[in-house]
Protein backbone atom coordinates (compact mmCIF):
# COMPACT_ATOMS: atom_id res chain seq x y z
CA UNK A 1 0.00 0.00 0.00
CA UNK A 2 2.89 2.52 0.97
CA UNK A 3 4.49 1.72 -2.03
CA UNK A 4 1.81 2.12 -4.37
CA UNK A 5 0.69 5.17 -2.94
CA UNK A 6 3.50 7.41 -2.09
CA UNK A 7 6.40 5.62 -4.35
CA UNK A 8 5.23 7.69 -7.20
CA UNK A 9 5.77 11.02 -5.05
CA UNK A 10 9.03 9.92 -3.49
CA UNK A 11 9.94 9.02 -7.61
CA UNK A 12 8.64 12.59 -9.18
CA UNK A 13 10.50 14.46 -5.90
CA UNK A 14 13.85 12.70 -7.03
CA UNK A 15 13.08 13.85 -10.49
CA UNK A 16 11.50 17.48 -9.58
CA UNK A 17 13.51 18.55 -6.56
CA UNK A 18 11.00 22.12 -6.67
CA UNK A 19 7.72 20.64 -6.17
CA UNK A 20 7.30 20.34 -2.17
CA UNK A 21 6.92 16.31 -1.11
CA UNK A 22 3.56 17.66 0.74
CA UNK A 23 2.03 18.18 -2.50
CA UNK A 24 3.08 15.71 -4.17
CA UNK A 25 1.79 13.14 -1.11
CA UNK A 26 -1.66 14.69 -1.38
CA UNK A 27 -1.59 14.80 -5.25
CA UNK A 28 -1.46 10.85 -4.53
CA UNK A 29 -4.36 10.48 -2.58
CA UNK A 30 -6.35 13.20 -4.89
CA UNK A 31 -6.52 9.50 -6.99
CA UNK A 32 -7.56 7.54 -4.22
CA UNK A 33 -10.73 10.49 -3.23
CA UNK A 34 -11.58 10.77 -7.14
CA UNK A 35 -11.93 6.55 -7.57
CA UNK A 36 -14.27 6.84 -4.32
CA UNK A 37 -15.94 9.63 -5.69
CA UNK A 38 -16.52 8.19 -8.73
CA UNK A 39 -17.83 4.55 -7.84
CA UNK A 40 -20.18 6.03 -5.31
CA UNK A 41 -21.87 8.17 -8.04
CA UNK A 42 -21.72 4.68 -10.17
CA UNK A 43 -23.68 2.84 -7.53
CA UNK A 44 -25.71 5.71 -7.06
CA UNK A 45 -27.40 5.80 -10.69
CA UNK A 46 -27.84 2.40 -10.21
CA UNK A 47 -30.97 0.45 -9.39
CA UNK A 48 -30.91 -0.43 -5.63
CA UNK A 49 -33.15 -3.00 -5.71
CA UNK A 50 -32.41 -5.34 -8.10
CA UNK A 51 -33.63 -8.67 -9.31
CA UNK A 52 -35.58 -10.39 -6.46
CA UNK A 53 -34.21 -13.29 -4.75
CA UNK A 54 -36.45 -15.54 -6.30
CA UNK A 55 -35.51 -14.62 -9.85
CA UNK A 56 -32.48 -16.18 -12.20
CA UNK A 57 -29.45 -14.75 -10.70
CA UNK A 58 -31.26 -13.11 -8.39
CA UNK A 59 -29.42 -12.06 -5.09
CA UNK A 60 -31.30 -8.56 -4.36
CA UNK A 61 -27.81 -6.88 -5.22
CA UNK A 62 -28.32 -4.91 -8.36
CA UNK A 63 -27.30 -6.03 -11.38
CA UNK A 64 -25.31 -3.11 -12.40
CA UNK A 65 -23.21 -3.06 -9.74
CA UNK A 66 -20.36 -4.75 -12.48
CA UNK A 67 -20.92 -1.38 -14.32
CA UNK A 68 -18.81 0.26 -11.40
CA UNK A 69 -15.65 -1.41 -12.85
CA UNK A 70 -16.42 -0.58 -16.06
CA UNK A 71 -16.60 3.62 -15.37
CA UNK A 72 -13.11 3.27 -13.40
CA UNK A 73 -11.83 1.56 -16.31
CA UNK A 74 -13.01 4.31 -18.14
CA UNK A 75 -11.65 6.96 -15.93
CA UNK A 76 -8.32 5.59 -15.46
CA UNK A 77 -7.56 4.93 -19.66
CA UNK A 78 -8.78 8.54 -19.93
CA UNK A 79 -6.18 9.83 -17.31
CA UNK A 80 -3.63 7.54 -18.41
CA UNK A 81 -3.47 8.95 -21.90
CA UNK A 82 -3.94 12.34 -20.72
CA UNK A 83 -1.01 12.18 -19.10
CA UNK A 84 0.91 10.43 -21.55
CA UNK A 85 -0.33 12.41 -24.38
CA UNK A 86 -1.06 15.68 -23.03
CA UNK A 87 -4.57 17.91 -23.49
CA UNK A 88 -4.07 16.80 -27.16
CA UNK A 89 -5.37 13.27 -26.23
CA UNK A 90 -8.70 15.06 -24.51
CA UNK A 91 -9.18 16.97 -28.12
CA UNK A 92 -8.46 13.74 -29.93
CA UNK A 93 -10.83 11.87 -27.49
CA UNK A 94 -13.79 14.06 -26.91
CA UNK A 95 -13.69 15.71 -30.62
CA UNK A 96 -13.97 12.53 -32.36
CA UNK A 97 -16.59 10.91 -34.21
CA UNK A 98 -16.51 7.47 -32.91
CA UNK A 99 -17.78 9.82 -29.38
CA UNK A 100 -21.23 9.16 -31.26
CA UNK A 101 -20.72 4.91 -30.90
CA UNK A 102 -20.51 5.98 -27.33
CA UNK A 103 -22.65 8.11 -26.44
CA UNK A 104 -25.58 6.76 -27.89
CA UNK A 105 -25.54 3.27 -26.28
CA UNK A 106 -24.44 4.61 -23.00
CA UNK A 107 -27.59 7.25 -22.36
CA UNK A 108 -29.88 4.70 -23.87
CA UNK A 109 -29.14 2.38 -21.40
CA UNK A 110 -29.11 5.76 -18.66
CA UNK A 111 -32.35 6.41 -19.72
CA UNK A 112 -33.89 2.41 -19.04
CA UNK A 113 -32.47 2.76 -15.78
CA UNK A 114 -34.27 6.09 -14.79
CA UNK A 115 -37.36 5.20 -16.67
CA UNK A 116 -37.32 1.30 -15.56
CA UNK A 117 -38.18 0.14 -19.72
CA UNK A 118 -36.47 -0.24 -22.78
CA UNK A 119 -37.85 1.65 -25.74
CA UNK A 120 -37.86 -0.65 -28.76
CA UNK A 121 -37.08 0.43 -32.62
CA UNK A 122 -40.53 -1.64 -33.56
CA UNK A 123 -42.55 0.71 -31.43
CA UNK A 124 -43.10 -1.18 -28.14
CA UNK A 125 -41.10 -1.16 -24.94
CA UNK A 126 -39.82 -3.82 -22.97
CA UNK A 127 -40.87 -3.25 -19.09
CA UNK A 128 -38.46 -4.07 -16.04
CA UNK A 129 -41.81 -5.11 -14.01
CA UNK A 130 -43.00 -7.66 -17.05
CA UNK A 131 -39.81 -8.91 -18.72
CA UNK A 132 -36.61 -8.63 -16.07
CA UNK A 133 -34.11 -10.64 -17.70
CA UNK A 134 -34.94 -9.12 -21.24
CA UNK A 135 -35.25 -5.52 -19.93
CA UNK A 136 -31.33 -6.06 -17.91
CA UNK A 137 -29.91 -8.06 -21.24
CA UNK A 138 -31.04 -5.37 -23.29
CA UNK A 139 -29.28 -2.55 -20.85
CA UNK A 140 -26.55 -4.92 -20.62
CA UNK A 141 -25.68 -4.88 -24.11
CA UNK A 142 -26.48 -0.95 -23.86
CA UNK A 143 -23.48 -0.80 -21.77
CA UNK A 144 -21.42 -2.81 -23.65
CA UNK A 145 -21.88 -1.86 -26.54
CA UNK A 146 -21.07 2.13 -25.64
CA UNK A 147 -17.53 0.18 -23.49
CA UNK A 148 -16.76 -1.06 -27.07
CA UNK A 149 -17.42 2.29 -29.01
CA UNK A 150 -15.71 3.28 -26.08
CA UNK A 151 -12.29 1.49 -26.36
CA UNK A 152 -12.12 1.84 -29.97
CA UNK A 153 -12.14 5.65 -29.34
CA UNK A 154 -9.09 5.05 -27.15
CA UNK A 155 -7.22 3.06 -29.56
CA UNK A 156 -7.81 5.29 -32.58
CA UNK A 157 -6.75 8.44 -30.21
CA UNK A 158 -3.57 6.23 -29.05
CA UNK A 159 -3.04 5.53 -33.01
CA UNK A 160 -2.98 9.07 -33.87
CA UNK A 161 -1.37 10.70 -31.43
CA UNK A 162 2.11 8.07 -31.36
CA UNK A 163 2.44 8.04 -35.16
CA UNK A 164 5.75 9.59 -35.99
Amino acid sequence: MFVGHYGPSLAIKSLRPAIPLWLLFIAVQVVDVAWAVLILQAYRLMDPEGLPKGEEGGTGASPLRPAAWLVLAAVVSIAVLTWKFGSKFLVQFFVSPFQFFIVLPWALALFSIKTGTMPLKSGGKIEKTKAPAEYWRSVWFCILAGAFGFAINLFVSWMVLSRP
